[in-house]
């Protein structure tokens, strides 16, 4: 294997990796701006919309990973 090969390989593997990092980190983002936005309504919202407190974080990755399904 040349150094020329080498060095395209590597770089392939450098835009696969911050492609992957990218998407996780959108991932968690969006995770993160549903779970807050939940945290701030009082119970008696949750409990209308059918959420309990302690569900929020499951529910946020819920709904950002069937988005992304969707999308896909």
């Amino acid at each position: 294997m040349t150094i020329k090969a080498l060095s395209a390989s590597n770089d392939n593997l450098n835009k696969t990796y911050g492609k992957s990092l990218l998407k996780s980190f959108s991932r968690w983002m969006k995770i993160s701006g549903i779970s807050r936005s939940l945290y701030q309504l009082d119970d008696r919202t949750l409990n209308d919309i059918g959420i309990c407190r302690g569900d929020i974080h499951a529910y946020a990755i819920r709904v950002v990973d069937n988005d992304n399904k969707t999308a896909a």
